[in-house]
């Protein structure tokens, strides 16, 4: 008698697989790599070594692909916040704008949009000193609007996830700004290769890094509210 049926493993059921993660190893991997990175730019730049991939200072390099990386994770975490909120309430809304804003972020961060703004901007205004990088002047018009928009519901956010935006928030834009603004001016007058700008910008990106970071414990926090996610893999 012939046998017919399919060969073992050919039409079998197919098994789910659960891979969970814990809010903290995503958090821990960040800080980690974080770290990684801030560590050998800074040895490299203090032994007269430039290796722009490595470099915080260089648009395409493997810190500016991090940092687009943990926007574009913060993003999709503000998303999936966004996606488990009552639809069209006040905290969908918020949480869909926020969501919105740092879109805007990862894809600045990854194209370096803010660049193309310093020469028209400073030729047109004359910047110098601390608006040398003349980018600082609209994008700090909108940080306003953004916080006179987001901080009152911010503000009445469960402690933890206040806090943790709130902390996030004033170090990415410290870093950004406060700092970029510090190491525009030393670029100017002495170039980009003293130690003050090396020293200034590598605490300006170690701000961002440290920034986002937080930024993601926290919503990642509000998200889960303590339990663990599970990704499901079916083969």
């Amino acid at each position: 008698m012939t046998d017919l049926s399919p060969p073992k493993g050919l039409g079998a059921p197919s098994k789910d697989r659960d891979f969970v993660v814990t809010s903290g190893a995503i958090v821990g991997t960040c800080v980690v790599v974080c770290c990684v990175l801030v560590v050998i730019s800074s040895l490299l730049r203090s032994l007269g070594i430039r290796v722009g991939r490595l470099d915080l200072d260089y648009e395409n390099s493997v810190p500016t692909l991090w940092s687009a990386f943990q926007l574009a994770l913060l993003a999709a975490i503000c998303a999936a916040r966004t996606a488990v909120a009552t639809r069209n309430s006040e905290a969908w809304k918020h949480w869909a704008f926020m969501t919105l804003c740092v879109v805007f972020l990862t894809l600045d961060e990854a194209l370096a949009v803010h660049e193309l703004l310093i020469e028209p901007i400073r030729n047109s205004l004359n910047t110098s000193g601390l608006l040398h990088l003349a980018w600082i002047i609209p994008y700090s018009l909108l940080v306003v609007v953004v916080v006179a928009l987001l901080l009152p519901w911010v503000l009445q956010l469960p402690p933890p996830t206040r806090n943790g935006l709130l902390l996030g928030g004033a170090l990415f834009v410290l870093g950004a700004m406060g700092m970029e603004a510090i190491g525009g001016s030393i670029a100017e007058v002495d170039g980009t290769k003293t130690f003050e700008y090396s020293a200034v910008m590598t605490i300006e990106e170690s701000l961002e890094l440290a920034g986002v970071v937080v930024a993601i414990r926290a919503v990642l926090g509000d998200l889960v509210n303590g339990r663990q996610l599970t990704f499901r893999v079916v083969t």
